[in-house]
């Protein structure tokens, strides 16, 4: 489905039905700021039963993904069919705790100007990431640049048709959660991505904001509250019994990470936080009118 010039891709935002509250404050954020959201029905991860778990378990005791991880791969997995089944060339696909930057609109109406890819990143953790000093194209105020690694997290992306065709290939095979498999392809079991990362972002999820977790609790996340995963491939939890190779790992791992950040330098690419958006003003709205132009 090619959509026509000027127009906004669909723009997905996922959303549990028992969360009213966040629902009615996204769909006021970006109305606002010129763009119709689609909601879209999240797995309730708190409600998946043993057997849905289970091809996301490696053994009874230790688990690749907790339940609210399983949750959040499944409700972006719909989007991704979705888009596949209905043949839409790119998408927006947000999460329901986001906070947005005024030129919000004026991003999302030049998607189609870029050159063709997989997966454009369009929020902030504020983490170190690494991305290629080439700019592939400015667009207001705003450069998109090559993704290499270091991203986390799924609350705002575009993603093209065969983005979507690439992940549904390789979704049986997830052992860490979705936003590591999408968008760290050295830990990842996807490969080939064409990843992409928009600088400075225009969101970031809104419990990284200070004060808004204070003013709005029910935005913070809910998916660490469904247990831990146990993977410590990750580096999250060492297990009880750690096997030679696995604590042979926790060591090796920081020295790792050293090693390749060294020597990436010389090769022209960058690591240092991205810019976080303007976020001085309520975060029920964007900024100004100017994210409608």
């Amino acid at each position: 489905m090619t959509r026509p010039a000027g127009t906004v891709p669909p723009t997905f935002v996922i959303n549990l039905a028992r969360q009213v509250e966040r629902r009615r404050r996204m769909h006021a954020l970006v109305t606002a700021a010129g763009v119709e959201p689609i909601f879209v029905d999240a797995v309730d991860g708190s409600k998946l039963s043993s057997s849905d778990l289970l091809p996301w378990r490696r053994t009874e005791k230790r688990a690749l993904l907790n339940a609210g991880e399983v949750g959040c791969l499944l409700s972006h997995v719909s989007v991704w069919e979705r888009i596949v089944r209905e043949g839409i060339d790119h998408a927006i696909v947000l999460e329901d705790d986001l906070v947005i930057a005024p030129t919000f609109r004026q991003i999302l109406l030049r998607i189609g100007e870029l050159p063709e890819f997989d997966l454009l990143r369009i929020e902030t953790d504020r983490s170190p990431i690494v991305f290629r000093q080439e700019c592939e194209l400015e667009m207001a105020g705003h450069r998109v640049h090559k993704l290499l690694r270091g991203a986390t997290r799924t609350g705002g992306y575009v993603i093209s048709r065969r983005g979507a065709h690439r992940l549904l290939a390789n979704v049986n095979d997830f052992e860490q959660a979705v936003d590591v498999e999408m968008f760290n392809p050295r830990r990842s079991v996807v490969d080939r991505l064409d990843m992409l990362q928009l600088v400075p972002a225009i969101c970031v999820q809104a419990e990284l904001v200070p004060g808004i977790a204070v003013q709005a609790p029910y935005l913070s996340s809910g998916i660490e509250a469904l247990g831990q995963r146990a993977d410590t491939r990750l580096g999250k939890r060492r297990p009880t019994n750690p096997t030679p190779m696995e604590s042979f790992r926790a060591v090796l791992r920081p020295i790792k990470r050293l090693a390749v950040n060294l020597l990436i330098r010389p090769f022209g690419h960058t690591e240092r936080p991205i810019p976080l958006i303007d976020s001085s003003t309520s975060h029920w709205a964007v900024r100004n009118a100017a994210a409608k132009r």
